[in-house]
């Protein structure tokens, strides 16, 4: 315990000990886990088996445009690099993109994209 002067005199100084701290901690719930695909239920969750399997398959069906080019990419058995070069884009663009770091390219890049892979920009808004 630290001791603080109070008028002259010496007075035991208040604060939180270690034991409130943890206390603390286990009041506050976890965080849900970062990722596209990941689901998290907290411990309040309630529901049937059913419920959660429509769940699980809207996340399955609820693509993003990066996973659209990923796959197209892998059927067409390009590389990213290859990709890149025949979009005349940077490959860190690329990556960027299939990786769900870049969610909402622009529609010029979604344009050399869709040409790179020699498909029409319907067929890859599919």
């Amino acid at each position: 315990m630290v001791e603080s002067k109070v008028g002259g005199a010496t007075a035991p100084r208040r604060g939180r000990g270690i034991r409130q701290q943890a206390d603390i901690r286990d009041r506050i719930p976890p965080s849900p886990p970062v990722g596209k695909r990941s689901i998290w239920l907290a411990p309040t969750c309630r529901g049937s088996p059913a419920d959660l399997g429509a769940k699980l398959n809207f996340l399955q069906y609820n693509e993003t445009i990066g996973d659209k080019i990923k796959q197209l990419r892998n059927k067409q058995g390009l590389t990213q690099d290859g990709l890149a070069r025949k979009s005349d884009l940077p490959y860190t663009t690329l990556t960027k993109i299939e990786s769900n770091v870049i969610t909402k390219p622009t529609i010029q890049t979604v344009m050399k994209i869709a040409k790179g892979l020699g498909i029409t920009l319907d067929d890859l808004m599919k």
